[in-house]
């Protein structure tokens, strides 16, 4: 196909941001190439590549837009902070816990510092770790669970590690309500959907129903090629 038909082509574009956030979900230090922010669909030349296009990258709406906000959202969770938090510099990071630990805008008192120290969850969050466990593949969806480990697994305190649920769905099918297992929790936040940006939610659990080998389920709303990104609410 030609360029501009590349450019035109809303699934391909669908696709692609499931691999996006694919890489930035998954264990290990992810990298971007230049241009994939604004989703440059010009083939990759060895060793440099195409020039930055900066018309594409000012853009304020459209594709090229949609995909800086993508990538934004997805890097300031893999931080561990809010999407719509402004940009820190090096080094001056908020000194805070796990989203699902304690709201960002809440004052800390000793013994809860104290606690998520020991917890090794102080400035970490689930997508920081190396934790990982797919649980659910099948029929082209693929859910799996992502965590932080404690610095010392000997530590027994009152705060759980934080967990991030992983939910892709890289079919043409959009479902309604779409049931997975989750493991002991009161209820999850929907922190992101690659297709509704800044859409966020509670979701109830359903408790004593298991399913996956967990104990206790939530439905999610899949749209067609779209991936969804929900932390536990402790």
């Amino acid at each position: 196909p030609s360029l501009a038909a590349v450019k035109k082509n809303s699934f391909a574009a669908r696709r692609a941001a499931l691999g996006l956030v694919l890489i930035m979900t998954a264990p290990g230090i992810p990298m971007l190439l230049q241009g994939q922010e604004v989703c440059d669909f010009r083939p990759f030349q060895w060793p440099r590549g195409p020039a930055l296009d900066w018309k594409t990258v000012e853009e304020d709406d459209g594709l090229p837009a949609y995909w800086k906000r993508l990538c934004r959202d997805l890097i300031a969770l893999r931080l561990n902070r809010s999407p719509d938090s402004p940009p820190t510099a090096p080094g001056t990071e908020p000194q805070c816990c796990a989203w699902d630990q304690v709201p960002v805008d809440s004052e800390w008192d000793d013994l809860s510092q104290r606690q998520a120290s020991w917890a090794g969850l102080q400035m970490v969050g689930p997508l920081q770790g190396d934790g990982i466990h797919v649980f659910h593949a099948h029929a082209g969806i693929l859910a799996y669970l992502r965590w932080m480990e404690a610095e010392d697994s000997r530590v027994v305190g009152e705060v759980r590690p934080s967990l991030a649920l992983v939910i892709v769905n890289f079919t043409n099918t959009k479902f309604s309500s779409y049931e997975l297992g989750v493991p002991p929790s009161k209820s999850w936040k929907l922190v992101l959907s690659s297709t509704l940006l800044g859409s966020t939610q509670e979701v109830e659990v359903k408790h004593n129903k298991p399913n996956h080998g967990f104990p206790c389920s939530i439905d999610v709303a899949l749209e067609v090629y779209a991936a969804v990104i929900l932390f536990r609410r402790n």
